[in-house]
C-alpha cells in the first residue's frame, strides 16, 4: 500500500505528464502544505509544523540545494511563500519530484514523533491532491 506521500507524488508526476508547468506544481504543492499546517497546527503548533518542514528541507539539502535557499519565516510560521517561489523557479518535473521527497521526509519525521498510524490518519485529508476546480487560476 502506498503512503500518502507516494500517492500524492504519483498525482504530481501525472499532472506534469499532462502538461502542468512549474508554477502550477508550486501552487498545488503549497495548497497541500497549507492543508497540512491547518491539520497539524492545533496538535503540534504552527511552529512545530514549521520545524518539521525546516528539518525536512535540511535533510534534502544535498539532493535539492535550491530548496535549502528558502529563508525561514521570521514569525516562526512555515515558510510557504518561500517554498512556492523555490518550487516555481524549477522545471515542473523537478518541482514535483522535490515536493514528493519533501512530503515523504516530513511524513517520516512526523511518524517518528507520533507514530505511523496516527500520522497517516491525520494527514489523509490534508494530503488530498487538489482537483482542477480547486487549483488556482
Amino acid at each position: 500500500m502506498q503512503s500518502g506521500a507516494q500517492g500524492i507524488q504519483t498525482r504530481f508526476v501525472d499532472s506534469v505528464a499532462k502538461g502542468a508547468v512549474a508554477h502550477e506544481v508550486a501552487e498545488a504543492a503549497v495548497l497541500i502544505w497549507r492543508n497540512t499546517d491547518a491539520t497539524l497546527a492545533p496538535i503540534i503548533g504552527q511552529q512545530g509544523v514549521a520545524a518539521l518542514l525546516r528539518r525536512s528541507v535540511y535533510l534534502l539539502r544535498d539532493a535539492y540545494p535550491w530548496l535549502a535557499a528558502c529563508p525561514p519565516d521570521p514569525s516562526g510560521a512555515p515558510a510557504f511563500d518561500a517554498l512556492k517561489s523555490a518550487l516555481g523557479a524549477q522545471a515542473a518535473a523537478d518541482s514535483a519530484q522535490a515536493n514528493g521527497a519533501l512530503l515523504e521526509v516530513f511524513h517520516d519525521l512526523l511518524s517518528s514523533l507520533i507514530g505511523a498510524s496516527l500520522s497517516q490518519r491525520l494527514l489523509k485529508s490534508a494530503w488530498t491532491f487538489p482537483s482542477a476546480q480547486d487549483a488556482p487560476q
